[in-house]
């Protein structure tokens, strides 16, 4: 259980920084004019400008809350939210390019470098690991053909898979 305990705690901190990061805006922004000025150029050259009415909803805000969703069912160990939590951030990946030279303050640099690494970490854990394992059915009790309850999931038995 210490396993599954630590997992969740470390999509628990996804989730939170992922809010953080798509709010933080709202909380604070920079006074000094000369800070304002250089994040002017945030999207300079860029192929799609996200300030454009609509874009900003199909390439930020849509994917965030989609994103949101399948942190959460990762965190359940749903069996579609691994591949749809992979999806976005290929997404995500592949948008980037669209979007020109990109203007962060350091606190948006270090809490998007953080989630970042452990959007990474989370990927690799339920991909390459054990943990996989949990993904293969739904955390409801399986019923036999005779209604035997004796199959639960992974996460139930963790503590018959430990050395």
């Amino acid at each position: 259980m210490l396993r599954i305990r630590t997992f969740r705690l470390v999509v628990l901190a996804s989730w939170v920084l992922m809010l953080t990061v798509f709010f933080r805006p709202f909380l604070w922004e920079p006074t000094d004019p000369r800070v304002l000025k250089l994040l002017e150029f945030d999207g300079y050259h860029a192929v799609l400008n996200l300030y454009k009415p609509g874009l900003i909803t199909i390439f930020s805000t849509i994917p965030f809350w989609l994103s949101m969703i399948a942190v959460t069912g990762i965190f359940f160990f749903q069996r579609w939210s691994r591949h749809f939590f992979l999806a976005l951030n290929v997404f995500t990946l592949a948008t980037t390019f669209l979007f020109g030279i990109r203007i962060a303050t350091p606190i948006d640099a270090l809490l998007s470098s953080t989630v970042d690494l452990i959007n990474g970490a989370i990927l690799a854990l339920v991909f390459l690991t054990p943990l996989k394992e949990n993904f293969a059915c739904t955390p409801l009790k399986h019923h036999g053909s005779n209604g035997d309850t004796s199959k639960t999931h992974p996460i139930e038995n963790d503590s018959a898979t430990r050395p």
